[in-house]
């Protein structure tokens, strides 16, 4: 009887730029478990979906070209529909796994019973990029922001493990939370899917943990730019995420979002 892969990588791409990110990110993936890499391009021009076919062909990978751009949750919910591993994990493009993060993320993941699990993302200076997500209180909602941004890689509170938000940039979702909460909803067109997904998820009484221990890299901003100046020529893009903050809360309004707030036990 065939086993079960460990792990699915869900990576989701766009574009040509898309395209060297993601041979990279292939490259990074090793492991000793079973596991399976499904890479789901977002309605790339031919030439480019070509090119991936291809890449995903050297490497193993299963390909599955989109007729358009559906956004980045749409293209994680297609990958995930035909993953059969025990933990589904979505990947950016623009991310490098460290030794054998998705094997530590998935065993981690099924070990605690967590319905989702992220790790330390770091940036390409050994600096911090992610531990964690928390909550930002503001007007008139606030803003979600990463736990330890530029800290360094070693300082004791972004190698623990604790309950906490994560960021779908890499992140282990435990197949039972997938059957119980469902997929990505789709009407987040850029942003958010991820926290409410994982909110989702603790409404129901599953956990989500940070582990900070399990490392990879995150080379933020690759495709659309980290600065509001980069970001400028990307404004459809911007448009869409400003767009998913206001459905994001809207959809959560009357959540008391300081249990969400850095120091805050989940």
């Amino acid at each position: 009887m065939n086993r079960m892969p460990l792990w699915s990588a869900v990576i989701p791409t766009y574009g040509a730029k898309g395209k060297d990110l993601t041979q990279n990110c292939l490259r990074s993936l090793l492991s000793t478990e079973k596991h399976e890499i499904i890479v789901v391009d977002d309605g790339s021009p031919a030439d480019v979906q070509n090119d991936l076919g291809e890449i995903c062909s050297d490497q193993g990978a299963i390909f599955i070209p989109l007729a358009e751009n559906g956004g980045f949750a749409k293209a994680c919910n297609a990958g995930m529909t035909v993953a059969n591993g025990q933990v589904v994990a979505l990947v950016n493009n623009d991310t490098l796994a460290i030794r054998k993060t998705l094997d530590d993320l998935a065993n981690f993941t099924l070990f605690t019973g967590a319905a989702a699990t992220g790790c330390k993302l770091l940036y390409a200076d050994n600096t911090v990029q992610h531990a964690g997500v928390c909550h930002v209180p503001g007007e008139p909602y606030g803003y979600f922001d990463h736990v330890g941004r530029f800290e360094s890689r070693w300082a004791n509170y972004v190698c623990r493990m604790r309950r906490s938000l994560v960021t779908g940039a890499m992140m282990a979702i435990n197949r039972y939370a997938l059957d119980t909460v469902g997929f990505l909803d789709e009407r987040y067109g850029m942003a958010f899917e991820d926290i409410d997904f994982e909110m989702r998820c603790v409404e129901t009484g599953f956990p989500v943990y940070y582990c900070g221990i399990i490392e990879a890299y995150h080379l933020e901003g690759q495709t659309r730019g980290r600065t509001p100046q980069e970001k400028v020529k990307y404004q459809a893009w911007t448009e869409a995420e400003a767009q998913a903050r206001e459905l994001f809360f809207e959809r959560w309004e009357g959540v008391n979002f300081s249990q969400f707030q850095m120091g805050a036990n989940l």
